[in-house]
């Protein structure tokens, strides 16, 4: 029989809120709670395999390919290096149902070929929460040899999620990989 659908986050209050759409597995990416060759698919929307240390990139894909079938497919959106090159830097601010306000300010660094972002919640009565993060871009030819060097081959790079090409006016990078054999 199949594995079940399983969402894997580190976060008890993402998990807690994931529960009521799917199962889910608190853990990290680096350590995925599984045995090896468990699944037939995994998924990540939303550049969550790129806010690591580039050091990090490629245990991160072996541990990924490591928990699929051989065969196995990986399905990841992001976005590719030359729409974040050319984005201006952005502050977007937005109110929560419960009256916290959200703001994210997002500028990108050519050097590191990284988002460089500020994440703020102001609650209500004024108490300020703040987060730096970082979310990593590649070019598709050493995305294309980071998955490989994780045991995985490219079957596609499209420009967004109903499948048309990838192309330097494209915003959205969906990629499909496959365990090798």
């Amino acid at each position: 029989s199949s594995p079940p659908l399983v969402g894997v986050d580190c976060d008890q209050r993402s998990l807690q809120e994931a529960t009521r759409h799917t199962g889910v597995a608190r853990g990290d990416f680096f350590a995925l709670p599984f045995r090896g060759a468990y699944f037939a698919g995994a998924f990540a929307w939303y550049s969550a395999l790129f806010t690591f240390d580039d050091s990090a990139q490629l245990p991160l894909f072996r541990e990924v390919a490591r928990v699929l079938k051989p065969g196995g497919r990986l399905f990841f959106q992001h976005v590719p290096l030359t729409y974040a090159k050319q984005r201006a830097p952005s502050l977007h601010v937005d109110t929560l149902e419960d009256g916290c306000r959200v703001g994210d300010h997002v500028r990108y660094d050519a050097t590191r070929k990284r988002d460089l972002g500020v994440r703020s919640l102001v609650e209500p009565g004024g108490r300020t929460l703040e987060a730096t993060y970082e979310i990593r871009y590649y070019a598709t030819e050493a995305l294309e040899e980071l998955l490989g060097r994780a045991g995985m081959k490219v079957l596609f790079l499209h420009g967004g999620s109903d499948g048309r090409a990838l192309s330097g006016q494209s915003i959205e990078l969906i990629v499909g990989a496959e365990r090798e054999q």
